[in-house]
């Protein structure tokens, strides 16, 4: 977390989400996602969709997550 501290996970499983990419909907599954209810913000873990198999991209102010398609499944980006 930042400070060593522990947070404790209560669950694992896939997450099945509808996203808006470049005016299109798209539908992904996010797998073995961990549940940590005391988290406030949620954790996106690049190592673990990377070995799934998924390209992640990093910009200026912009993040995308690329499918082995080459097609982009989600993507964020920075707001200040």
């Amino acid at each position: 977390m930042g400070d060593n501290s522990t947070q404790e996970a209560i669950g694992k499983g896939k997450i099945k989400m509808r996203l808006l990419v470049g005016g299109n909907t798209i539908f992904a599954t996010l797998n073995d996602v961990i549940y940590v209810p005391s988290l406030v913000k949620d954790l996106y873990y690049v190592n673990k969709a990377t070995s799934q198999g998924y390209n992640v991209e990093f910009g200026d102010d912009n993040c995308k997550v690329r499918n082995n398609h080459k097609r982009v499944v989600t993507q964020g980006i920075q707001k200040n």
